[in-house]
């Protein structure tokens, strides 16, 4: 059960980096 619940958090850790990414580059073409 523990294992699953890291492995979620690495996956969803991962999607908000994603999403950071992508906002910081919207924000540099807007700039």
């Amino acid at each position: 059960m523990d294992n699953t619940w890291h492995a979620g958090r690495g996956i969803n850790r991962k999607k908000n980096l994603q999403l950071q990414a992508l906002q910081f580059q919207i924000k540099r073409k807007v700039l």
